[in-house]
């Protein structure tokens, strides 16, 4: 549907499953915290509804409401779902600036890991969450030629252009702590200077073994920023819906572009692996056991998907390294006093 309300803009709206006339909207935050997008809660139809109003759109189709459309259209039970998208035509075409999806109730994976670890729990919940990921990518790897959701082969020419990515992160980063530390903006400066000290000479060390890697494997679209929070276990579900997945937007560092191509659906354990980190570093957990909780998730992940061919597990290592790049990055410029965790990961992984 196409319309040209006041202000001389155009816009469309794309309708799932919010077919309702009216809906009550209140304004909604996440545990008091910031948010990229404006966020709104809706009753109306029988049901709840999570309306997110992007605060920064850019032209294309955003990735978020584009992936639930897809699960939506197999049938798959690990997300959230597609309600509506709102589309708004600007001179660089259009963009999307709104998406609705159904309400999600459940508890977040970060809490329950949070309480797993604190208590030394090495149950099976780690590996379960592994299999619900990877039933998450064999879904989004199961579309036809064409339609965005398809496989496609991952080589050296991919590689290459993945490490010269990393490589320009990692230039950003050396930068940006740089410049931190001469205005005195960071919140550990010994640990900055630390991490600049070993990092120049170890980081160039890992992109020159990250170039050698001898690996193929497959590409299909990705979460692309998976991570705990993004995770709700419910109740009551069959094995495929016990964990909902939500926020498919990707980095929001990175560009709409980026964010809707095809990836490794390995970077997303990548991610997981970083997030378990990030949990035991907030819980006081040992090493060891954070270690366990990784190998177990990667176990599960394997029940549902296969692992590239070749040195996958310098691939992996690789992508956890890229993550944490990323993440320092982030932290940098966003959340300060969070920066040790990240660095204190690059001393260790580079």
């Amino acid at each position: 549907m196409s319309m040209s309300p006041e202000g001389g803009f155009r816009w469309r709206v794309r309708r799932g499953a919010l077919m309702v006339r009216r809906v009550c909207w209140e304004p909604y935050s996440v545990d008091g915290t910031g948010s990229t997008n404006s966020l709104w809660k809706g009753t109306g139809g029988g049901r709840e509804w999570l309306l997110k109003w992007y605060k920064y759109p850019e032209p294309g189709v955003h990735p978020e409401p584009e992936v639930a459309e897809f699960l939506d259209s197999i049938h798959f039970e690990g997300a959230a779902g597609f309600g509506a998208r709102l589309d708004r035509l600007q001179h660089g075409g259009w963009e999307t600036v709104a998406f609705v999806q159904p309400w999600v109730n459940g508890v977040s994976t970060w809490d329950r890991t949070l309480d797993a670890l604190r208590s030394g729990d090495v149950s099976g919940f780690s590996r379960d969450l592994g299999g619900g990921i990877g039933g998450l990518h064999a879904a989004l790897a199961s579309g036809s030629i064409g339609t965005g959701f398809e496989c496609a082969a991952w080589g050296s020419v991919d590689l290459i252009a993945w490490v010269d990515r990393i490589e320009r992160g990692v230039g950003a980063l050396i930068v940006e702590l740089e410049m931190g530390l001469a205005q005195g903006s960071v919140p550990d400066a010994d640990l900055v200077r630390k991490a600049l000290d070993t990092g120049r000479t170890l980081w160039r060390e890992k992109l020159a073994g990250l170039r050698s890697l001898r690996v193929r494997g497959f590409k299909s679209r990705v979460h692309g920023d998976l991570h705990l929070g993004q995770v709700l276990e419910r109740h009551g579900f069959s094995a495929e819906g016990r964990f909902c997945v939500v926020d498919f937007e990707g980095e929001p560092m990175r560009p709409l572009r980026e964010r809707r191509e095809l990836d490794l659906p390995l970077r997303d354990v990548a991610g997981m692996w970083r997030s378990l980190a990030y949990a035991g570093a907030v819980a006081g957990a040992d090493g060891s056991l954070v270690e366990a909780w990784r190998q177990d998730f990667l176990a599960g992940w394997c029940e549902r998907m296969s692992l590239p061919e070749g040195d996958w597990s310098g691939l992996l290592e690789g992508l956890v390294w890229e993550k944490a790049v990323y993440e320092a990055l982030y932290e940098l410029r966003h959340r300060p006093d969070w920066l040790w965790i990240p660095l204190s990961a690059l001393q260790k992984e580079a």
